[in-house]
Protein backbone atom coordinates (compact mmCIF):
# COMPACT_ATOMS: atom_id res chain seq x y z
CA UNK A 1 0.00 0.00 0.00
CA UNK A 2 1.27 3.44 -0.92
CA UNK A 3 1.62 6.68 1.03
CA UNK A 4 0.10 9.81 -0.51
CA UNK A 5 1.85 13.10 0.32
CA UNK A 6 0.24 16.46 -0.38
CA UNK A 7 2.74 19.31 -0.58
CA UNK A 8 5.47 16.84 -1.54
CA UNK A 9 7.55 19.52 -3.31
CA UNK A 10 7.61 21.77 -0.22
CA UNK A 11 10.24 22.27 2.47
CA UNK A 12 9.28 19.31 4.69
CA UNK A 13 7.65 17.37 1.86
CA UNK A 14 10.75 16.72 -0.23
CA UNK A 15 12.70 15.62 2.86
CA UNK A 16 9.90 13.19 3.73
CA UNK A 17 9.80 11.78 0.19
CA UNK A 18 13.54 11.05 0.42
CA UNK A 19 13.14 9.30 3.78
CA UNK A 20 10.32 7.09 2.52
CA UNK A 21 12.12 6.10 -0.66
CA UNK A 22 15.19 5.15 1.39
CA UNK A 23 13.08 2.56 3.22
CA UNK A 24 11.58 1.41 -0.12
CA UNK A 25 8.10 2.75 0.54
CA UNK A 26 5.87 3.38 -2.48
CA UNK A 27 4.91 7.07 -2.54
CA UNK A 28 2.28 9.01 -4.45
CA UNK A 29 3.31 12.67 -4.68
CA UNK A 30 0.35 14.92 -5.39
CA UNK A 31 1.28 18.21 -7.05
CA UNK A 32 -0.44 21.15 -8.73
CA UNK A 33 2.23 23.74 -9.61
CA UNK A 34 5.67 22.20 -9.15
CA UNK A 35 6.77 18.66 -9.93
CA UNK A 36 8.22 16.78 -6.94
CA UNK A 37 11.84 15.66 -6.94
CA UNK A 38 12.18 12.40 -8.97
CA UNK A 39 12.98 9.22 -7.04
CA UNK A 40 12.52 5.51 -7.49
CA UNK A 41 9.19 4.15 -6.19
CA UNK A 42 7.63 7.63 -6.46
CA UNK A 43 4.58 8.32 -8.64
CA UNK A 44 3.88 12.03 -9.28
CA UNK A 45 0.16 12.69 -9.66
CA UNK A 46 -1.31 15.98 -10.88
CA UNK A 47 -4.45 16.82 -8.91
CA UNK A 48 -6.13 19.66 -7.06
CA UNK A 49 -7.34 19.74 -3.47
CA UNK A 50 -9.90 22.34 -4.46
CA UNK A 51 -11.92 19.58 -6.16
CA UNK A 52 -13.08 16.53 -4.20
CA UNK A 53 -13.81 14.68 -7.47
CA UNK A 54 -10.16 14.89 -8.59
CA UNK A 55 -8.97 13.10 -5.43
CA UNK A 56 -10.47 9.70 -6.24
CA UNK A 57 -7.64 8.65 -8.57
CA UNK A 58 -4.61 9.58 -6.40
CA UNK A 59 -6.24 7.94 -3.34
CA UNK A 60 -6.62 4.59 -5.09
CA UNK A 61 -4.37 1.98 -3.44
CA UNK A 62 -3.30 4.37 -0.64
CA UNK A 63 -3.59 3.51 3.06
CA UNK A 64 -1.88 6.61 4.54
CA UNK A 65 -2.16 10.29 3.60
CA UNK A 66 0.37 12.82 4.91
CA UNK A 67 -1.22 16.26 4.53
CA UNK A 68 1.50 18.93 4.29
CA UNK A 69 0.05 21.25 1.63
CA UNK A 70 -0.79 24.63 3.19
CA UNK A 71 -1.01 27.91 1.32
CA UNK A 72 0.47 31.16 2.71
CA UNK A 73 2.81 29.20 5.00
CA UNK A 74 3.13 30.74 8.49
CA UNK A 75 1.75 34.10 7.33
CA UNK A 76 -1.77 32.90 7.92
CA UNK A 77 -4.91 33.41 5.82
CA UNK A 78 -5.89 36.77 4.36
CA UNK A 79 -9.51 36.21 5.37
CA UNK A 80 -10.82 36.61 8.90
CA UNK A 81 -10.39 33.40 10.88
CA UNK A 82 -13.37 32.55 13.06
CA UNK A 83 -12.61 30.43 16.11
CA UNK A 84 -15.88 28.53 15.64
CA UNK A 85 -14.82 25.67 13.33
CA UNK A 86 -18.34 25.06 12.01
CA UNK A 87 -19.07 28.55 10.64
CA UNK A 88 -19.16 27.72 6.92
CA UNK A 89 -19.08 31.23 5.48
CA UNK A 90 -15.58 31.90 6.87
CA UNK A 91 -13.87 28.73 5.64
CA UNK A 92 -10.44 29.64 4.28
CA UNK A 93 -9.00 28.00 1.13
CA UNK A 94 -6.86 25.73 3.33
CA UNK A 95 -9.89 24.53 5.31
CA UNK A 96 -11.95 23.98 2.15
CA UNK A 97 -9.09 21.94 0.65
CA UNK A 98 -8.78 19.89 3.85
CA UNK A 99 -12.53 19.17 3.90
CA UNK A 100 -12.32 17.97 0.28
CA UNK A 101 -9.46 15.67 1.23
CA UNK A 102 -11.38 14.28 4.21
CA UNK A 103 -14.45 13.60 2.07
CA UNK A 104 -12.29 11.93 -0.57
CA UNK A 105 -10.59 9.71 2.03
CA UNK A 106 -13.91 8.74 3.58
CA UNK A 107 -15.32 7.72 0.19
CA UNK A 108 -12.16 5.79 -0.74
CA UNK A 109 -11.92 4.11 2.67
CA UNK A 110 -8.38 5.41 3.27
CA UNK A 111 -7.77 4.47 6.91
CA UNK A 112 -5.01 6.85 8.11
CA UNK A 113 -4.37 10.60 7.95
CA UNK A 114 -1.22 12.28 9.27
CA UNK A 115 -1.68 16.05 9.53
CA UNK A 116 1.15 18.51 10.11
CA UNK A 117 -0.15 21.10 12.57
CA UNK A 118 1.84 23.60 14.64
CA UNK A 119 2.89 23.97 18.25
CA UNK A 120 0.74 26.53 20.02
CA UNK A 121 -2.41 25.63 18.06
CA UNK A 122 -5.49 26.50 20.07
CA UNK A 123 -8.75 28.36 19.80
CA UNK A 124 -7.49 31.46 21.62
CA UNK A 125 -4.20 31.75 19.68
CA UNK A 126 -3.29 35.25 18.52
CA UNK A 127 -1.67 34.21 15.22
CA UNK A 128 -4.16 33.64 12.38
CA UNK A 129 -2.02 30.70 11.19
CA UNK A 130 -2.53 28.90 14.52
CA UNK A 131 -6.27 29.60 14.57
CA UNK A 132 -6.54 28.11 11.10
CA UNK A 133 -4.64 25.01 12.20
CA UNK A 134 -7.00 24.68 15.19
CA UNK A 135 -10.01 24.67 12.87
CA UNK A 136 -8.29 22.06 10.68
CA UNK A 137 -7.67 19.84 13.71
CA UNK A 138 -11.34 20.11 14.65
CA UNK A 139 -12.49 18.85 11.25
CA UNK A 140 -9.96 16.02 11.26
CA UNK A 141 -10.89 14.78 14.73
CA UNK A 142 -14.58 14.80 13.81
CA UNK A 143 -14.12 12.94 10.52
CA UNK A 144 -14.92 9.27 9.93
CA UNK A 145 -11.30 8.34 9.13
CA UNK A 146 -10.15 5.36 11.16
CA UNK A 147 -6.80 6.69 12.45
CA UNK A 148 -6.00 10.39 12.77
CA UNK A 149 -2.50 11.54 13.74
CA UNK A 150 -1.92 15.25 14.36
CA UNK A 151 1.73 16.32 14.62
CA UNK A 152 2.10 19.73 16.30
CA UNK A 153 5.43 20.71 14.87
CA UNK A 154 7.71 23.43 16.27
CA UNK A 155 9.46 25.90 13.97
CA UNK A 156 11.47 23.81 11.53
CA UNK A 157 14.73 24.71 9.86
CA UNK A 158 17.56 23.00 7.98
CA UNK A 159 20.44 24.83 9.66
CA UNK A 160 22.22 28.09 8.97
CA UNK A 161 22.16 27.81 5.19
CA UNK A 162 21.24 30.64 2.84
CA UNK A 163 18.27 28.77 1.30
CA UNK A 164 16.54 27.93 4.58
CA UNK A 165 13.16 29.67 5.01
CA UNK A 166 13.96 30.94 8.52
CA UNK A 167 17.40 32.16 7.45
CA UNK A 168 16.02 34.01 4.41
CA UNK A 169 13.51 35.76 6.67
CA UNK A 170 16.30 37.03 8.92
CA UNK A 171 18.62 37.96 6.04
CA UNK A 172 16.12 40.60 4.94
CA UNK A 173 16.78 42.37 8.25
CA UNK A 174 20.52 42.58 7.52
CA UNK A 175 20.47 44.92 4.54
CA UNK A 176 22.28 47.81 6.20
CA UNK A 177 26.09 47.69 6.51
CA UNK A 178 27.11 46.42 9.95
CA UNK A 179 23.58 46.60 11.40
CA UNK A 180 20.61 44.28 11.86
CA UNK A 181 17.27 45.71 12.99
CA UNK A 182 15.26 43.24 15.08
CA UNK A 183 11.73 43.23 16.51
CA UNK A 184 11.34 43.61 20.26
CA UNK A 185 10.89 39.90 21.01
CA UNK A 186 11.97 38.43 24.35
CA UNK A 187 10.93 34.72 24.40
CA UNK A 188 13.31 32.02 23.19
CA UNK A 189 12.82 30.70 19.65
CA UNK A 190 12.48 26.90 19.70
CA UNK A 191 13.63 25.03 16.59
CA UNK A 192 13.58 21.45 15.30
CA UNK A 193 15.66 20.20 12.36
CA UNK A 194 13.68 19.29 9.26
CA UNK A 195 15.38 15.87 9.04
CA UNK A 196 14.13 14.87 12.50
CA UNK A 197 10.56 15.90 11.60
CA UNK A 198 10.75 13.97 8.31
CA UNK A 199 12.05 10.90 10.17
CA UNK A 200 9.19 11.01 12.65
CA UNK A 201 6.60 11.38 9.89
CA UNK A 202 8.17 8.43 8.04
CA UNK A 203 8.00 6.30 11.19
CA UNK A 204 4.32 7.15 11.62
CA UNK A 205 3.66 6.05 8.03
CA UNK A 206 5.26 2.65 8.73
CA UNK A 207 3.70 1.78 12.07
CA UNK A 208 0.78 -0.69 12.29
CA UNK A 209 -2.65 0.81 11.90
CA UNK A 210 -4.32 1.82 15.17
CA UNK A 211 -7.93 2.97 15.28
CA UNK A 212 -7.46 6.09 17.36
CA UNK A 213 -6.84 9.83 17.33
CA UNK A 214 -3.46 11.01 18.59
CA UNK A 215 -1.87 14.44 18.98
CA UNK A 216 1.94 14.29 18.89
CA UNK A 217 4.30 17.12 19.88
CA UNK A 218 7.87 16.51 18.65
CA UNK A 219 10.57 17.84 21.00
CA UNK A 220 12.50 20.98 20.14
CA UNK A 221 16.20 20.38 19.57
CA UNK A 222 17.61 23.83 20.20
CA UNK A 223 16.52 27.28 21.39
CA UNK A 224 17.91 30.72 20.61
CA UNK A 225 17.11 34.28 21.48
CA UNK A 226 16.46 36.55 18.49
CA UNK A 227 19.84 38.20 19.03
CA UNK A 228 21.59 34.81 19.11
CA UNK A 229 19.89 33.78 15.87
CA UNK A 230 20.93 37.05 14.26
CA UNK A 231 24.56 36.51 15.30
CA UNK A 232 24.57 32.88 14.15
CA UNK A 233 23.11 33.68 10.73
CA UNK A 234 25.22 36.76 10.11
CA UNK A 235 28.48 34.93 10.91
CA UNK A 236 27.60 31.59 9.26
CA UNK A 237 25.97 32.94 6.09
CA UNK A 238 27.42 36.44 5.62
CA UNK A 239 30.80 35.60 7.26
CA UNK A 240 30.70 38.80 9.29
CA UNK A 241 29.00 39.84 12.50
CA UNK A 242 26.37 42.56 12.55
CA UNK A 243 25.26 44.72 15.44
CA UNK A 244 21.66 43.74 16.39
CA UNK A 245 19.46 46.73 17.22
CA UNK A 246 16.10 46.01 18.85
CA UNK A 247 13.59 47.95 20.91
CA UNK A 248 11.72 50.94 19.50
CA UNK A 249 14.36 51.69 16.88
CA UNK A 250 14.39 48.08 15.66
CA UNK A 251 10.59 47.98 15.38
CA UNK A 252 10.55 51.32 13.55
CA UNK A 253 13.11 50.16 10.99
CA UNK A 254 11.53 46.77 10.23
CA UNK A 255 9.24 48.06 7.43
CA UNK A 256 12.31 49.42 5.61
CA UNK A 257 14.09 46.06 5.82
CA UNK A 258 11.34 43.68 4.76
CA UNK A 259 9.70 43.25 1.36
CA UNK A 260 6.04 44.16 1.26
CA UNK A 261 4.95 40.79 -0.17
CA UNK A 262 7.43 38.56 1.68
CA UNK A 263 6.82 36.67 4.94
CA UNK A 264 7.52 38.94 7.91
CA UNK A 265 9.75 37.96 10.81
CA UNK A 266 6.97 39.01 13.23
CA UNK A 267 4.66 36.42 11.60
CA UNK A 268 7.31 33.81 12.18
CA UNK A 269 8.09 34.75 15.76
CA UNK A 270 4.38 34.89 16.65
CA UNK A 271 4.38 31.08 16.42
CA UNK A 272 6.82 30.85 19.35
CA UNK A 273 4.89 33.14 21.69
CA UNK A 274 2.13 30.63 22.39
Amino acid sequence: MAVLITGSAGFIGHHLVRKLTQIEQAVVCMYRHRLPEPHERVMPFFSDLRSAELLAAPLRGVNTVVHLAWSDSFIGPREDVCAAPTVHNVFTPNIRALRNLLHGMERAGTPRLIFLSARGTRRSARAAFLKEKYIAEHHILNSAIEEKLIVRCPLTWSGAGRHDRLVKTFLRLMRFPGLCFLPDFRPQVSLAHVNSIAEQLAELCQRPLQAQSTIITPPTQTTYSVRELCKLISTAVLSRNKLPIGGMLGNAMLPLCEDENAPKVKHLLALTEQ
